[in-house]
């Protein structure tokens, strides 16, 4: 049979100009690593408190401890790594182990979150955090990603299974120690009452 391709096909229109070159893309900036921990407290119903957040990125280790930790800390990122525009934020890698437990207290303090979940459990998080108490508003994009992954073990047990126990320990302090009734006098307790 025969085929008219001129009545029943369409050309293709390239809309680029093959003759101009090119513009390149903008270079990538390599993401900054930071690895974060978050201390809680349960309250009189049970619910866990977060109360103590420690931080290790390239200008050292810090930590925030108050009942607002949390966005302390995504403020500190804000404002030290942040960028006002928003399509120029830079990307910032935080790793916890157990992103399900830590992670779920950033959940309300995040925009367009996505989450990917394996077996009831937070593989990662991605979402972007807007820092806007003081000055401009600097926006940072924050992948977070859970540790236990890479090292499917307790803390308290990698330093023992990576041969450098003397350098380091988990689980020192007792747990129950920090509640609803001691937060706010812990500090200056006595060691007797500890």
């Amino acid at each position: 049979y025969y085929f008219d391709i001129s009545a029943c096909c369409r050309p293709i229109e390239n809309p680029e100009d093959e003759t101009q070159p090119k513009p390149k893309p903008k270079p990538k900036n390599k993401p900054t690593y930071i690895y974060f921990d978050s201390e809680t407290y349960t309250n009189k119903n049970n619910k866990h408190i977060p109360y103590l957040v420690c931080a290790k990125d390239k200008h050292g280790t810090k930590s925030f401890e108050s009942k607002y930790c949390l966005e302390e800390f995504l403020d500190y990122l804000g404002k030290t790594y942040g960028s006002t525009k928003f399509d120029d934020a830079p990307e910032l890698v935080l790793y916890a182990h157990n992103v399900t437990y830590d992670g779920s207290f950033m959940i309300k303090h995040l925009m367009n979150l996505k989450i990917l979940e394996k077996d009831n459990k937070y593989v990662c998080m991605r979402g972007e955090y807007c820092y806007w108490k003081d000055g401009p508003k600097k926006f940072v994009k924050l992948l977070i990603k859970d540790s236990y992954r890479l090292i499917p073990m307790m803390l308290a047990d990698i330093p023992k299974n990576l041969d450098f126990k003397e350098m380091a320990q988990k689980e020192v302090m007792y747990y129950d120690m920090y509640n609803h009734s001691t937060m706010g006098r812990i500090t200056k307790m006595s060691r007797k009452e500890i």
